[in-house]
């Protein structure tokens, strides 16, 4: 899904890159929990096309939780990013 998605935002199709990208960072909730470095990547992912659309103050919450998610588990970064 991310990969498509990462397609389609590079192609400006905001609305359909963000809705697999909300998709995947679901999927991995479901699996890992909502603290895993998957999940951060879903929610940095979901913040860039925020920001590339123009939505700032979309962008800035899920930049800022997919950081810290990254800081506090660290460790769980290996093979996600």
């Amino acid at each position: 899904r991310t990969s498509l998605a990462n397609v389609l935002a590079d192609r400006g199709r905001w609305a359909e890159a963000e809705s697999l990208f909300a998709l995947a960072r679901d999927a991995r909730r479901a699996i890992y929990g909502p603290r895993h470095g998957a999940v951060a990547s879903s929610l940095v992912d979901l913040g860039l096309v925020a920001l590339r659309r123009g939505d700032a103050a979309a962008a800035l919450p899920r930049l800022r939780e997919g950081a810290e998610v990254f800081v506090a588990f660290g460790d769980t970064l290996n093979g996600v990013v």
